[in-house]
């Protein structure tokens, strides 16, 4: 019998020897649903992020052109402020991958701008979990560690943020899902990292709103350097990287072939390079193998 299970893929590079840790990417992109121009260059970045699925994706809905956008409307102030905090408000399509603002460009972003961010290491560590605490009220915990760097205090600037991993919502220009949409902040200070190995603990509570699907909302974190904007490290309290789910793993499943299969799975050669080490996991979410061998995948005896 054919055995027909969603795969995900970890991207896993091991680095002996040194005290950094891999700095994870994230695309903070500036959308609105009103907004024609977003509706017709959207899909393509989204197919693009879904071959990259360690990169994390958030996206905001600031007020210009379009105010009666309804993600906009849901936190007006958050979502301007995001994009007043990059100096990109006044129009959208926009996008910025770890902090640095891409031009105006068409697509909104490349493989070879995201793949210049991948593979750089960091000095700080970053936690996130959310977890129910009675009733409508949950808790986000931030745990943030200094690993390297030069001695003496830094002074880092820690974003925490609630997103919707998912809406249906059949918009003005035409887009019927959205992605990653950004609810709000939990937290926005800086923070006094002393010396290497210092860690920091924080938490927060917050009650959820009416309009969120509580089972599609999950926090995440972001550490910026104070004076460049540059992201030194981002997290999400998800399990599995904040761009693939059941929903989207259809759009990434034509990197395998044959698909359904009963012994071996092939990763497409284009594909092959991107990773060192492969991890399988169910459809729910259980992890089923792992591969040191990125190019042929020998399922045969996985159960069905």
């Amino acid at each position: 019998m054919k055995k027909n299970i969603l795969y995900f893929l970890l991207l896993v590079i091991a680095i002996p020897g040194l005290a950094q840790v891999e700095r994870k990417v994230i695309i903070e992109h500036f959308t609105n649903t009103r907004c024609g121009i977003c509706s017709s260059r959207n899909p393509a970045f989204y197919q693009t992020l879904a071959d990259y699925p360690q990169v994390q994706h958030i996206s905001y809905h600031p007020s210009a052109p379009y105010s009666s956008c309804i993600f906009h409307q849901h936190n007006p102030e958050e979502n301007d402020s995001r994009a007043d905090f990059y100096s990109v408000y006044g129009a959208t399509p926009r996008v910025v991958i770890q902090g640095d603002v891409i031009s105006p460009q068409n697509p909104l972003i490349q493989a070879e701008q995201i793949e210049a961010k991948l593979g750089a290491q960091s000095d700080y560590q970053l936690g996130v979990t959310k977890t129910p605490v009675s009733g409508d009220t949950y808790k986000v915990n931030l745990t943030i560690t200094r690993v390297s760097g030069n001695p003496g205090i830094e002074t880092v600037l820690v974003f925490a943020g609630l997103a919707e991993e998912t809406i249906d919502y059949d918009a003005p220009n035409g887009e019927k899902v959205h992605y990653d949409v950004f609810r709000k902040w939990v937290f926005n200070d800086t923070v006094k990292m002393h010396q290497v190995g210092d860690t920091r603990e924080i938490e927060v509570e917050y009650n959820a709103h009416q309009d969120w699907d509580v089972d599609e909302i999950y926090a995440y974190g972001i550490i910026h350097d104070m004076i460049t904007s540059e992201i030194k490290q981002t997290a999400t309290s998800m399990e599995s990287p904040s761009f693939i789910n059941n929903r989207r793993a259809e759009e990434i499943s034509s990197i395998f072939y044959p698909n359904p299969a009963s012994s071996t799975i092939t990763i497409l050669p284009e594909y092959q390079d991107r990773f060192s080490n492969v991890e399988l996991y169910s459809f729910i979410g259980n992890r089923v193998a792992e591969f040191g061998n990125a190019r042929e995948l020998n399922i045969s005896e996985l159960p069905g």
